[in-house]
């Protein structure tokens, strides 16, 4: 089943029209290897017939999908889609048809942190750390450690620190005797840039340490962890995560998951290390289950799999914190992969609050590689990918311009989560200028938004200006020649918090 592609009303379509013809154009970066195809109809779509259609751009255009299944190297990839290409192209109802390339900021990179251990860290750049930091790091976001305690005078984590509960010991005090937690917490949100030690993949977020073994105890009960996570969702987290299993399903712990699902709380737990079935209480519905894999990207030998996995990630030779303020990894597992995912998550979050948790999954599951050596339902996080997703961008068919030039123009519109407004400047060799509701541009002295109450329940993607678009090419023909830095802004109506990122993309016009 195609999802018919529905812009916006006409009166944001002739907002966003004028925003996105001369706002925000970015360095077009080619995917590799498309899995798709844009097929241009010389009357209508013909449903079917050149492969599975994955968006309808309008009557005679559609986006077909490519099956790229088995296919492990890109050669193989290339061929498979030369093939498809070959054969859509020699048929005489087609207009045309090319690859559906992607795009990128290609600027759009956080520094290299100064964390000395981070170079260890083969993982961060393994979920495209650097990508997502550049848009969100985990900032305003509360992330709930249910485990061993951690440990709470950590150099790198202590500023990231609640205040927390013990569980197990019944106190006010959830320090970490046994290394587990720790390990997580530093996963998920180790200081960056402090100079020392690690980061984390959120290293802005905040920890809630809540620990539910007795002493340096391994082992705790199903009613103390049903107490740990009512606690948490009353103390106001966005996120648990639970790198954890119970041996056998329990209806207290059920209960207290479906009362932090019901509070908007995204769950995120570890499938276990036997090998085999998921187990519980990842296996349980709206908890985002996640497998391991290993340095090479294949599923761990340990890690747990089947239908239940929403996403897999990194679960061995993960680098982090450890007791006594130090750093290193022990015993890989599922319980060091599911909080790579808690803090993908907690950075997405930072993104965009409006989004309910119960779509994250679906964002997971949209931002993935391969896992290497197998076929599986599930795929391996790419973490960056999906930060980049979280804000709108445009991929003009170049990045340097002259006044001859027609410029083509994709988009993709993040979801909002509720009602913003849009904002758009542009910084000129006349100087800044603002985009006014009426298309016209006017030197900055007041903002306003050019599109107001927008509301997108859905990511959107598709060609707004070229032979496929809603609008034709934009010619250039007496624009000032220089360099034009676009800045694109989402606001949300109720809060008046900036919602995702602010889109900063540079053209050059000669």
């Amino acid at each position: 089943m195609y999802r018919k592609n529905t812009f916006f009303s006409a009166v944001i379509v002739a907002a966003f029209a004028v925003l996105l013809s001369v706002g925000a154009l970015a360095a077009q970066a080619a995917e590799a290897v498309p899995d798709s195809i844009v097929v241009r109809y010389k009357d209508i779509v013909l449903p079917g017939d050149h492969g599975q259609i994955v968006n309808l751009l309008s009557a005679d255009t559609a986006v077909v999908a490519v099956d790229m299944a088995g296919a492990s190297s890109p050669a193989e990839r290339q061929a498979r889609l030369q093939q498809r290409l070959d054969r859509i192209r020699g048929d005489a109802r087609v207009r045309y048809a090319e690859p559906n390339y992607g795009g990128r900021f290609e600027g759009l990179l956080a520094a290299t942190p100064n964390d000395p251990e981070y170079a260890k860290q083969w993982w961060l750049p393994a979920m495209g750390d650097r990508s997502m930091w550049a848009v969100g790091s985990g900032d305003g976001v509360t992330v709930a450690v249910i485990d061993s305690g951690v440990d709470m005078s950590h150099p790198d984590l202590a500023a990231n620190l609640l205040a927390g509960y013990d569980w197990g010991d019944l106190d006010t005090n959830p320090q970490d005797a046994i290394g587990h937690g720790t390990r997580v917490a530093g996963i998920i949100a180790a200081q960056q840039n402090n100079g020392i030690g690690v980061s984390g993949l959120a290293p802005k977020a905040k920890i809630l340490p809540v620990k539910v073994s007795a002493g340096t105890q391994g082992t705790f009960s199903s009613d103390t962890l049903a107490q740990a996570i009512r606690y948490a969702v009353d103390m106001g987290v966005q996120i648990i995560n639970l790198s954890l299993t119970v041996d056998q399903s329990t209806q207290v712990v059920a209960d207290a998951i479906q009362y932090a699902l019901d509070h908007g709380v995204a769950m995120v737990a570890a499938a276990g290390n036997t090998g085999g079935a998921v187990a519980f209480p990842a296996n349980m519905a709206g908890v985002i289950a996640v497998a391991a894999t290993d340095e090479t990207g294949k599923l761990a030998s340990y890690s747990c799999f089947g239908p239940e996995i929403a996403v897999a990630a990194p679960g061995s030779s993960v680098t982090t914190t450890l007791l006594g303020g130090t750093y290193g990894y022990g015993a890989p597992g599922t319980s060091f992969a599911a909080p790579v995912v808690a803090a993908a998550l907690a950075d997405l979050r930072s993104l965009n609050p409006k989004l309910p948790a119960s779509d994250y999954a679906g964002y997971l599951k949209a931002n993935t590689t391969a896992v290497a050596g197998g076929s599986y339902s599930f795929g391996l996080l790419q973490a960056g990918r999906m930060g980049l997703a979280m804000i709108p961008a445009l991929t003009p068919n170049k990045s340097v311009y002259s006044q001859t030039d027609t410029v083509s123009v994709n988009y993709s519109l993040p979801p909002t989560g509720g009602a913003v407004d849009i904002y758009v400047t542009a910084q000129t060799p006349l100087g800044e200028f603002a985009l006014r509701p009426d298309g016209q541009w006017s030197l900055v002295g007041s903002y306003v938004p050019v599109a107001a109450g927008y509301v997108g329940a859905a990511a959107l993607a598709g060609q707004l200006f070229g032979p496929v678009g809603a609008f034709p090419g934009i010619a250039l023909a007496g624009l000032p020649a220089g360099s034009y830095t676009w800045r694109v802004a989402l606001i949300d109506r109720a809060s008046g918090k900036l919602i995702g990122a602010v889109n900063t993309a540079d053209m050059s016009l000669q």
